[in-house]
């Protein structure tokens, strides 16, 4: 769904900044691996109504032999890509460069970071394909543990586009993500929940709108492992609709096939393929 996937991006985002282990541990992920490739099937049961993860839908992610994501692709069906997203890093892991192509729009962004570690605020300006003469910037404010805690971007003329606010926990996990309009208003809001193996737990997102708001929501259930066996989605007052899950796994424990299960029936089937360094 295309109101998720814009919340999945900001998250894939912030997670961009986070430590190498959370990179690969939000993926479900143990070992050194170097590329994941998702692929996702929906089977004939499940009637056109399927809720996946966002984590499950048709992607590949690929990891520096550090552990952190250096480049993401989205795809529809039939492997045609419609995000890429590619970044660096420098010595303290903080994100230097950012490229990111949508080939509906056939538009590639360009975004430089730099920081001031006295200050702990940061700038960036990003550069694109279909407006190759203009630029736009942002605005960072840092934690003291190098995260990212407000982004303000600026358009091509130095107008207002955008606040985002982002707060952590105590293990310096992402919580709550609020992103307000040039007039201050509350646009969209996340919220991200973890248990005490700092396990995902429930995902809150609301889209809020002048004359409606879209609510949605993933709550997780685990039992011993790091991936869940169950999860639970809502959409606004609609009735919660559950999956359980099935899992057949590599010879690192890693998961490479999820079956998707409804009232006991199958209704989609996620593929991975992992390479490991």
């Amino acid at each position: 769904m295309n109101y998720l996937l814009s919340s999945f991006l900001f998250f894939l985002c912030a997670l961009c900044w986070e430590q190498k282990e959370k990179q690969r541990f939000a993926y479900q992920l143990q070992g050194e691996v170097k590329t994941l490739t998702v692929t996702k099937e929906e089977l004939p049961e499940s009637q056109g109504n399927l809720n996946v993860d966002n984590f499950d839908d048709n992607q590949q992610i690929t990891f520096a032999p550090q552990g952190r994501i250096i480049e993401f692709v989205s795809y529809r069906k039939g492997k045609r890509p419609t995000t890429i997203k590619k970044t660096s890093y420098d010595a303290k892991g903080r994100l230097t460069r950012e490229i990111l192509s949508i080939a509906a729009e056939d538009l590639t962004q360009t975004t430089i970071y730099e920081y001031d570690d006295t200050q702990k605020r940061g700038k960036a300006t990003s550069t694109s394909t279909g407006f190759p003469n203009k630029k736009s910037k942002m605005e960072l404010t840092m934690t003291p543990n190098d995260q990212i805690a407000e982004v303000i971007a600026y358009g091509f003329e130095g107008e207002l586009i955008t606040k985002s606010v982002l707060e952590y926990n105590k293990n310096k996990y992402l919580t709550q993500s609020r992103t307000y309009n040039d007039k201050n208003q509350l646009e969209h809001k996340s919220s991200y929940e973890y248990d005490h193996n700092n396990r995902l737990t429930k995902v809150e997102n609301t889209i809020i709108r002048p004359h409606f708001e879209i609510k949605s929501s993933f709550e997780y259930i685990y039992e011993n492992n790091i991936y869940p066996i169950k999860h639970i989605f809502t959409l606004n007052q609609e009735a919660p609709i559950s999956y359980s899950f099935q899992y057949k796994l590599d010879h690192k424990g890693n998961w490479i096939e999820k079956t998707y299960l409804h009232k006991g029936k199958a209704v989609a089937i996620i593929k991975r393929e992992i390479t490991y360094y």
